[in-house]
């Protein structure tokens, strides 16, 4: 490693310092694609500007970051569009409903920003995250309505099935797509690693069923299994097709 290198380590602080000089295997990462530590240091050295600050901040900074957009995200859902039903709908419910994908979102997300010099999350775990962000979904929509129903909450079948359902997922999706680009640009190994694609592309899919959830009134079944919960496959999908694409 040279001088320059050396000298931006000691800028960058001892957590980055720390990851380079940890030259043993990581135990936990048997399926991660992480940046050789020469390249990365090289890489951070010829960075500037906002994305050099933001990935120079320690870990735990640049896990609230991330947490803040999401919870950011939602405040905003709640005071510009929230869903009408809210004084009907059964209060203990949401909040369970919102507090299971909030849980496993943004644990995923954490977990997606891990320093280089600690291990990475267990891939039984991880695996765990990620299919819990895609069966939690799946469960809420299969759920039975709520005893007291909105008029809106019937709404979104027959005809108008196809255009409501789409427009969530458009709504879901244009909340976790900005999530996942923070993500990234928070990672300093730009989620060239494969465990911590899935825990972003999961935890920022979740981030957009909390908004939905936040938004969305409608209790139908078939409006939520298509939708509401593709959000998270779509976002998995999305996430690896681009892992694929930087790596080819």
């Amino acid at each position: 490693m040279s001088d320059s290198t050396l000298d931006g380590l000691e800028e960058a602080g001892p957590e980055l310092e720390a990851a380079f000089r940890a030259l043993a295997p990581n135990p936990g990462a048997a399926d991660a694609d992480a940046p050789p530590f020469d390249a990365l240091a090289g890489r951070l050295d010829r960075e500037t500007g906002v994305v050099s600050w933001l990935r120079a901040r320690s870990t735990p900074v640049r896990i609230a970051i991330l947490l803040s957009c999401v919870l950011g995200s939602a405040l905003v859902v709640s005071l510009v569009s929230a869903r009408p039903d809210v004084a009907v709908y059964p209060s203990l419910r949401l909040t369970l409903e919102l507090a299971l994908l909030a849980g496993f979102g943004l644990i995923a997300l954490a977990g997606s920003l891990r320093g280089h010099q600690h291990p990475e999350i267990p891939r039984k775990v991880g695996w765990c995250l990620v299919g819990g962000a895609i069966v939690i979904p799946l469960v809420l929509a299969l759920l039975p309505m709520a005893d007291e129903v909105h008029p809106l909450g019937l709404e979104g079948t027959g005809d108008a099935l196809v255009p409501m359902a789409l427009s969530c997922l458009g709504y879901g999706l244009a909340i976790a797509v900005p999530v996942l680009l923070v993500a990234w640009v928070l990672d300093r190994g730009e989620h060239r690693g494969r465990p911590r694609v899935r825990l972003a592309a999961a935890g920022a899919g979740l981030a957009g069923l909390i908004g939905l959830e936040l938004h969305c009134p409608v209790q139908a079944h078939e409006h939520l299994m298509i939708g509401h919960a593709p959000v998270v496959l779509l976002m998995l999908g999305t996430a690896a097709l681009l892992s694929l694409a930087r790596r080819s």
